[in-house]
This record gives C-alpha cells, sequence and structure tokens, in this order.
C-alpha cells in the first residue's frame, strides 16, 4: 500500500482558503499498467464516512473552480456535499467533481503543455484521486458513474496530463470487479484508445499484450470482438506501428470466416486495405493464408478488388516473370492500386530467392542471377538481404559460387509441408517414449541403501 507519505500529504494540504489548497502533494511514479493494483495512493480503510473526504473535496472543487475560472464548480460541490452529508447519496457530489475533471481536459489546448506547471499536474491527479474515491466507496464502482469517469478522462484529445489520465483510467480499470466483464471492457477500450489518441506507443503496446487473452476471458462475441480489435487497429495506426496492426486486422478478417456474403461485404474495404498493406510491407513475406480467407475470396466476384487479388496471387504462387507479365499486359494497374513497381520487384526477387533455397541444400549463383535476373556480381548482395530478412540461413562459398543453406522459411505452408513436418514430430514422439521409458526401467534398477 502506497498510503504513508503521498497519501498523508495530500489530505493535509487540500484545505480551502490556504496558500497550499492550490496544490495536492498526491504524487505518483512510474507508469501503472494494465494489471497493476495501486500505483496511485490508495484511500481504502480510513475514509468510511463522508466527513473524511468534505475537505478533500472542497479544495479539489476551489482548484477546479480557479483553473475553470468558474466559480458555479465551488457552488455546485458545496450543495452536492451537504446534500450527501444530509441523505447518505454520493453520486451528485461524484458527478459534480467528474464533470469539473471533464472540463478541465476539454478545455486543455495543445499549447498548454509547455505552459502546465508541475503543481498544477499534482493537483490535477489529486482531483481525479478524490473523485476515483467517492466512485469507488461512495458509489460502489456502480456502472453508470464509472462509465462517467471514464468519458470524463478519455474524451479530451489534448496531451495534456496525458500520463496522469491513463494512470486514473488504469486504476480505475483495476478496481472494477472481474464479474463485471461488459465494463471492464469498455475501461479497456476506453484505455486503448486514450494511449493511442495521446501519442503513447509503449503504452499500446503494453496494453494489446494481453488482448487476445482478455477477449477470451470475457466471452466476447465475434462483433464485441472486432470493436475492440478495431480499436486497436486505431491505436496502433495512430502511432505509426502499421506493420503491427496487421496482424489485428487479419484477426478480424479470420473472425468472418464462415459469415454470409452480406457480412462479409461490409469488411471489403478491410480486406482490399489488409493485402495492400501486406503486400507493401518490407516485412512480410506469407500470404497464402490471407488468400484463402472467405473475405478476401469473396473480393474476387468484385470488379474494383479484381486486379488487387491478381496480384496477390501472384505472390502466392508466381514468379518475377508473372509478376512483369501481369503489370505489362495492363492487368493491374500499379498506380490504381497506390503499389510501387520497383519495390514490388525487390519482394518478388526475395520470394523467388527463397524458393531456390527450399529447394535445394546448395544453391549455385548462377542459378540465383538467372531465376533473379540480376547480375552476377549482385547475387551476394542479395543473399546478404535475405539472411537479414530473416528469410534464410545459410553460408556462401565464394571459391565454388555456391550458397550452403541452413534454414528456409516457406513461402506457403500447406499439405506439402505438413507432410515431413509431421513426419518429424512423429519421430520426435517415438524418441521421447523410448528415452521415458529407458529412464523408468533405470530408475528400478537403482538399489536403494537403506542405511542411508
Amino acid at each position: 500500500m502506497l498510503r504513508s507519505a503521498r497519501a498523508r500529504s495530500w489530505r493535509a494540504v487540500l484545505r480551502p482558503g490556504s496558500r497550499r489548497s492550490r496544490r495536492f502533494a498526491l504524487r505518483t511514479s512510474g507508469a501503472v499498467e494494465l494489471g497493476e493494483r495501486e500505483s496511485m495512493a490508495t484511500v481504502d480503510a480510513p475514509f468510511t464516512r463522508l466527513e473524511t473526504l468534505r475537505t478533500e473535496c472542497e479544495g479539489a472543487a476551489e482548484f477546479l473552480a480557479r483553473k475553470l475560472q468558474n466559480n458555479d464548480v465551488m457552488v455546485r460541490v458545496h450543495e452536492a456535499l451537504n446534500r450527501a452529508t444530509s441523505s447518505g447519496d454520493v453520486k451528485p457530489l461524484a458527478r459534480s467533481l467528474i464533470d469539473a475533471i471533464g472540463a478541465l481536459f476539454q478545455g486543455a489546448d495543445a499549447a498548454d503543455l509547455e505552459g502546465v506547471r508541475s503543481d498544477d499536474v499534482i493537483a490535477t491527479e489529486g482531483c481525479i484521486q478524490v473523485a476515483h474515491t467517492l466512485v469507488k466507496w461512495g458509489c460502489r464502482m456502480e456502472d453508470d458513474v464509472v462509465v462517467e469517469l471514464l468519458k470524463a478522462l478519455t474524451q479530451s484529445a489534448s496531451r495534456c496530463y496525458a500520463d496522469e489520465r491513463i494512470r486514473a483510467l488504469a486504476v480505475l480499470y483495476n478496481d472494477v470487479p472481474e464479474v463485471k466483464s461488459a465494463l471492464r471492457l469498455s475501461l479497456y477500450m476506453g484505455l486503448i484508445q486514450l494511449a493511442g489518441t495521446l501519442g503513447k506507443p509503449n503504452r499500446v503496446r503494453a496494453l494489446l499484450a494481453s488482448v487476445h487473452q482478455l477477449s477470451r476471458c470475457w466471452n466476447l462475441d465475434a462483433l464485441q470482438k472486432r470493436k475492440l480489435l478495431s480499436a486497436a487497429i486505431d491505436a496502433l495506426s495512430s502511432n505509426g506501428l502499421a506493420d503491427e496492426s496487421i496482424e489485428i486486422k487479419e484477426r478480424i478478417l479470420e473472425s468472418l470466416q464462415g459469415s454470409p456474403v452480406n457480412e462479409l461485404d461490409e469488411y471489403a474495404e478491410l480486406a482490399s486495405g489488409t493485402v495492400r498493406e501486406v503486400l507493401a510491407s518490407s516485412r512480410i513475406f506469407r500470404f497464402d493464408h490471407i488468400l484463402d480467407l472467405d473475405v478476401v475470396q469473396n473480393l474476387r466476384i468484385k470488379d474494383k478488388y479484381r486486379s488487387l487479388l491478381q496480384l496477390l496471387e501472384v505472390f502466392v504462387r508466381g514468379g518475377l516473370e508473372d509478376l512483369r507479365s501481369l503489370v505489362s499486359e495492363g492487368r493491374t494497374s500499379l498506380d490504381d492500386l497506390g503499389m510501387d513497381f520497383e519495390f514490388l520487384t525487390w519482394k518478388m526477387r526475395m520470394l523467388t530467392l527463397s524458393s531456390l533455397a527450399r529447394e535445394s541444400q546448395v544453391v549455385q549463383y548462377r542459378d540465383v542471377e538467372r531465376q533473379l535476373d540480376i547480375d552476377e556480381s549482385d547475387v551476394e548482395k542479395w543473399v546478404i538481404e535475405a539472411i537479414a530478412s530473416g528469410l534464410m540461413e545459410g553460408k556462401m562459398n565464394q571459391i565454388e559460387r555456391t550458397i550452403s543453406i541452413d534454414r528456409v522459411s516457406h513461402r506457403s505452408f500447406n499439405a506439402d509441408q505438413w507432410i515431413p513436418l509431421s513426419e518429424k514430430i512423429n519421430i520426435w514422439q517415438a524418441n521421447v517414449s523410448e528415452l521415458i521409458q529407458i529412464i523408468r526401467v533405470a530408475k528400478k534398477n537403482v538399489q536403494v541403501d537403506p542405511l542411508k
């Protein structure tokens, strides 16, 4: 529990009218990631009565009124505080503070980033903590109030108070009981969207590390899962993580397997965009699993996407000459697809080299030269590039003009690849079973000395 200095100090300084009432001394260190439970100062046991929070609520109201230049904030908080004291209903008090906090973030401007003082940041986080405390123990984490605090923290795109808002939202998520999966989902999506909007790529990555595990734990239906993954895509794309967003898009497209045609049509743009991104990526060299998806095959019947499908098929099954023929015959306009022929040629040469390496453990330089349509002097450069891209591993023999292949990535993975893999697994399984039997026999033959 982080209760000692930090928790005590922010209570002590929230005294309306005092010089220090403009500063909360609630300090937090480090980032609260999803899964960490108490990284902000906690306010559980000591706050069992509303009177304990009166000073803090009044201090928060004074600070927010000053920042918003609106004295009505103090009036509303005082009225709600008095009603809560007499009736025990804390919701109006929580809502009045939440509304003011939301207004503070809404009014924050990008130009304020340089002007925000550290004291104001600490004070703002203290206000959030007071509101969170009211929601947690006063409102018993009721869904409607939690959602209001979620909106207050996420509705502004301003990057002011970015870390404080993300931390507060993470703690709020962790305080929601696990049985409330729908509410947790809303908060989790809010966290992803907030981290993406505020330009926090590392936080986005950390949050998405558990996206598939959580979607299984919450038993999300197909539509809910797609909405969650769409939020993940937006967060990744807005932070320049296009390659990482492709994997998420593939998950969405995979979830459409077996769906009716009208539903596949709704995702035609996502499917075509994903195909373009995959072809345009310098890190992705396998496409067969994408071509086999129902939603991608559905593009074939639409004139708008037919040339894109033809290009994808060439990269799955064809070679350099097939690519050149497709373009030269005018069957595919790369300009219309937003694709660069020079880049696609580079990519096809890399795939052709990996196909050569898969066919033989020793590849001749002259075969690389002929298949890739390059000068022999450039062969080693292409081999080095293929190794650097992770497509293959091997050694070049400059004297014999050969390449010894140690490992190569498969361009596609079908029954032809499964058969040898299955044979290797069966051999491994038999060897392990034999080893286990040898160990059992050895244990039985061990003589145990009763005197030891």
